[in-house]
């Protein structure tokens, strides 16, 4: 039987020491700056082309508004959204739908407390670029009845909210 040394066995193997640890040398960190520029630049033109200048609208989930063909765009405005249950200003419930439909005054007193409000409100905040300019968007579920909605449009001219932009639905299938 063959006797190894354990000095032998360590000799034997190849860059091992008990007492001697190699350390590898820290790698220096290089960043390719080029692909990373180029990733920031394809996001930048992404987002340049998909940002809209336009507003957004947003309605309820219980208003159905009725089609257009129009390609119009909407422009910075109150908000007056009509739907079967509430009449909301900039999603703000001011009255109920029934109320409003039932009275007997063309001019709705709750609506009208409220866009004054608001007028004197955008008055103060205007400026030489941005005017007051009286504009409203009117979405009105597409089974509110004509005498609730003159009404409304009846209301806001006397708050000085004379451009009234009806808000539709973009119909899906053109009409030519």
């Amino acid at each position: 039987m063959a006797r190894i040394s354990v000095e032998a066995s360590h000799k034997s193997s190849i860059g091992y020491s008990p007492y001697k640890v190699r350390r590898k040398k820290p790698k220096v960190m290089e960043l390719n700056i080029t692909s990373l520029i180029d990733v920031l630049t394809i996001l930048l033109i992404f987002l340049l082309n998909s940002f809209s200048s336009d507003p957004q609208i947003s309605t309820s989930s219980d208003i159905k508004l009725p089609y257009t063909t129009s390609t119009k765009g909407v422009k910075f405005a109150v908000n007056i959204s009509i739907s079967p249950e509430w009449i909301l200003v900039d999603f703000n419930p001011v009255i109920r739908t029934r109320e409003a439909l039932n009275s007997d005054y063309t001019v709705i007193p709750k609506l009208e407390n409220e866009l004054q409000r608001k007028a004197k409100a955008q008055k103060r905040l205007a400026t030489e670029k941005r005017k007051f300019t009286g504009n409203v968007i009117l979405q009105a579920d597409k089974k509110i009845p004509f005498k609730l909605i003159r009404k409304i449009m009846y209301t806001c001219g006397i708050t000085e909210y004379n451009n009234i932009l009806l808000t539709l639905v973009s119909d899906p299938t053109p009409h030519y």
